[in-house]
């Protein structure tokens, strides 16, 4: 079958996938739903480390319904499933010590466009993909431009992962000379 996901009339699915904190950038995500009423996409929540405030105004966004549902604490099948499912990941991170985020090469390895804030090495993960922010009003711009634009980015993202996989397969390859070699 094709490589990628087929996309007739339905709704695109973005969902925020991360600790429901402030510092990772769930209050960015909920207030971004705002400006998409009418666009032919659904917002989720999924997540952990969610104080009982947050949980709170999760709910009465799901209450409005700017997003469609929340999960917390998903993990294993249910967090492949999720992946498979989904569409485009937002990931308005703010946390100072983010690093590499493994959700972002999650994203990648299942096909789903990641938009996200421009911190710690999210830059050299996406590695040109042209789908990190600095700031609230550039991830709007953004998400209507992937959303406008979602089998190109969907692209992007396929040729990124058949990349990441050759440099494995070739890392792979030199450790087998390595240990052969002896």
């Amino acid at each position: 079958g094709s490589i990628f996901k087929k996309k007739s009339n339905r709704k695109l699915k973005i969902i925020y996938f991360s600790a429901l904190t402030k510092e990772k950038g769930i209050y960015d995500y909920l207030n971004l739903t705002k400006y998409f009423l009418k666009k032919n996409i659904e917002f989720f929540v999924y997540g952990n480390n969610c104080n009982n405030n947050t949980l709170n105004d999760i709910k009465e966004f799901k209450k409005k319904k700017l997003i469609m549902n929340y999960k917390l604490n998903i993990y294993n099948k249910d967090k492949a499933a999720l992946f498979k499912s989904t569409d485009i990941l937002i990931f308005p991170s703010q946390y100072k010590s983010e690093t590499t985020p493994m959700v972002i090469d999650e994203s990648i390895n299942f096909q789903v466009v990641p938009i996200a804030y421009n911190i710690g090495s999210i830059k050299d993960q996406l590695e040109g993909a042209k789908l990190t922010v600095s700031n609230f009003i550039s991830l709007k711009k953004k998400l209507k431009h992937v959303v406008s634009n979602y089998a190109n980015y969907q692209k992007k993202i396929v040729f990124l992962k058949r990349k990441k996989l050759k440099i494995i397969n070739k890392e792979f390859k030199d450790l087998d000379n390595i240990f052969l070699s002896k």
